[in-house]
């Protein structure tokens, strides 16, 4: 028998499923949405979240089947055990590629910055060298006298 504690918490789990089938719905038709001219993301960022997505629903099949009462999910031989297992292994391997890829575009836009630095640097200090060469010959310098001698 029911009771109405009980009740009140399964009536809370249906909300707060029905919630997250609610938000969880735009960002899928998003991600699915091939027809735009200018992804918004990167193919890799793109894949990282239909993965996590798809652990997302395979762990909402896990809790609906806990909520039913079946036992499914919890032995490792289980097939549903089997997907969310493939399913976080899958989605710690895109996050590895998207972390290397990102490291290696990072690096390459530090070289590419030092390269226009270091090249923008040389021109200016030869600009200057080629204007001060014939002031040079004009002026001379003096070295700078101790103030103390004239105590």
């Amino acid at each position: 028998m029911a009771t109405r504690k009980s009740c009140e918490a399964l009536k809370k789990t249906k909300d707060a499923i029905v919630g997250i089938k609610r938000k969880l719905r735009p960002i899928v038709e998003r991600l699915n949405d091939d027809t735009a001219d200018q992804p918004s993301i990167s193919p890799g960022m793109r894949a990282q979240a239909q993965a996590t997505v798809a652990l997302s629903l395979g762990m909402m099949r896990f809790m609906a089947a806990r909520l039913r009462g079946l036992d499914q999910g919890r032995k490792p031989d289980d097939a549903l055990r089997q997907d969310l297992n493939k399913m976080r292994k899958l989605l710690a391997e895109i996050k590895s590629k998207n972390e290397k890829q990102a490291m290696e575009d990072a690096a390459a836009k530090r070289a590419a910055a030092a390269t226009t630095t270091t090249s923008t640097a040389t021109s200016n200090v030869e600009a200057d060298a080629a204007s001060d060469e014939p002031d040079r010959k004009k002026r001379r310098v003096s070295p700078k006298r101790s103030k103390r001698g004239k105590r």
